[in-house]
């Protein structure tokens, strides 16, 4: 394999690491990088992007609808200063 390929795959390694040691004080950056990866993917592959289209947009749609709808529910959740 290029260096080039060990570089690309540690920077997004790196990248995936902080996002995850970050989430508890931002969520939104995992849900961020969750949705770049995943619309990323089918530039990688073999599949087609209409098929992926078709799956990732809806599954977007109800993961914001989920973080909303926990955002709402869970005080713990909100950022300092606003809870009801």
């Amino acid at each position: 394999m290029n260096a080039e390929y060990w570089a690309s795959g540690l920077l997004v390694a790196g990248i995936s690491l902080a996002v995850l040691a970050l989430r508890q004080r931002w969520p939104a950056g995992v849900v961020a990088w969750v949705w770049y990866l995943a619309f990323l993917a089918p530039l990688k592959t073999e599949t087609t992007f209409g098929l992926w289209v078709v799956v990732l947009v809806p599954l977007a749609v109800l993961l914001g609808i989920a973080q909303v709808v926990l955002w709402l529910c869970l005080p713990a959740a909100r950022p300092l200063g606003r809870t009801k």
